[in-house]
């Protein structure tokens, strides 16, 4: 499994480089996208690093050249704009941390179920790796729906059930991974900071008796 350097700070959890980082995907839909890009028909991954000092202070970079430079500038707008991004803490004092991102740009991603927030790490939020062993011994199956508040740090908060056809074994097992995995960079009011929001979130659990989980369905089965 890639490892993911993981912080805590003031409500948020968000990528660190660690000794082999891979980069957290964020989806980019065609409401984000610059003009320039969408006249071209520009899509494609982007990968960035943010650098943050010690003081807080952020730098954004991406690999230059190619067809994507449109899309390459906006990926570090659009991280630096809606993203909180503490540096990290050691023994009590701050330090200079490294985050690694990669944004996937494309006309047809929808993110309206996130209130205008955008999706950070969502293929990691559940996996079939979080089916509930007690559901297993039953092979269960079942569809949930989650509601969720977002909050102007981007996490998730006061997570609650709303639609289930399932048992309970596998309907409680959704909102603690999204009350500790779900990130997002944060949506925006119309005079450009950070608000409040709100969003929800489908699963389909079916189980699966590959002993090989990467060929077990993904839970996740979007809007």
């Amino acid at each position: 499994m890639p490892h993911y350097g993981l912080i805590f700070a003031a409500a948020t959890m968000l990528p660190v480089a660690g000794d082999t980082p891979e980069p957290l995907p964020i989806d980019a839909g065609r409401e984000l996208y610059p003009a320039d890009a969408l006249a071209q028909g520009l899509e494609g991954e982007v990968p960035i690093k943010v650098q943050v000092s010690p003081t807080g202070e952020l730098r954004c970079s991406a690999a230059p050249g190619g067809p994507l430079g449109p899309l390459k500038r906006a990926s570090c707008a659009l991280v630096a704009q809606r993203g909180y991004f503490p540096p990290r803490v050691e023994r009590g004092v701050a330090v200079a941390s490294d985050y690694a991102f990669v944004v996937r740009w494309n006309h047809k991603t929808d993110n309206s179920q996130f209130g205008g927030a955008i999706p950070v790490g969502r293929p990691l939020w559940v996996t079939y790796a979080d089916y509930p062993a007690a559901a297993s011994h039953q092979m269960m199956d079942g569809k949930v729906r989650v509601s969720f508040e977002i909050n102007t740090f981007g996490r998730a908060e006061n997570c609650a059930i709303t639609r289930s056809n399932t048992t309970s074994v596998l309907a409680d097992a959704v909102c603690p991974l999204i009350l500790r995995r779900a990130a997002f960079l944060v949506a925006l009011g119309p005079d450009g900071r950070p608000k409040r929001t709100a969003g929800w979130f489908n699963v389909a659990w079916r189980y699966c008796s590959n002993s090989n989980i990467k060929y077990c369905p993904k839970p996740d089965i979007g809007p």
